[in-house]
């Protein structure tokens, strides 16, 4: 058994990094499939864990919305207000995020961000 392990551990890294890239491009998918949709995505994450190694890119987006106080009774358009994460219950989540109400010409919308990152486990 052992021998069988030792022969093959040049292979170990090399499928580690095969589903790291299967996983990623799945979860790419979703994040594609979101957005399609005009569904919000705080953040494109490849790993998990709590602490973020690199947020290598910050993209911001618009929601539609029908009116500023949609998104906060007390929101003034143009200005940025925070509002809570709506993943508080799940791993990684639970920082407020920063947002503003911009007025586009087919309405107004909420001018959201999400954050690209690595998190400590790459699996």
């Amino acid at each position: 058994m052992l021998d069988l392990l030792l022969s093959n551990l040049p292979y170990i890294p090399v499928f580690i990094l095969m589903l790291m890239v299967l996983v990623a491009v799945h979860e790419y998918g979703h994040f594609l499939f979101a957005r399609i949709f005009h569904m919000g995505v705080e953040e494109f994450a490849i790993g998990f864990g709590k602490p973020v190694v690199v947020t290598w890119l910050r993209k911001k987006y618009d929601l539609p919305i029908a009116q500023p106080a949609d998104a906060n009774p007390y929101a003034v358009v143009g200005e940025p207000f925070r509002i809570a994460s709506q993943t508080a219950g799940m791993e990684g989540g639970g920082d407020d995020r920063e947002v503003m109400v911009v007025e586009k010409p087919g309405g107004y919308a909420l001018r959201e961000e999400t954050n690209f990152t690595i998190r400590a486990w790459p699996l």
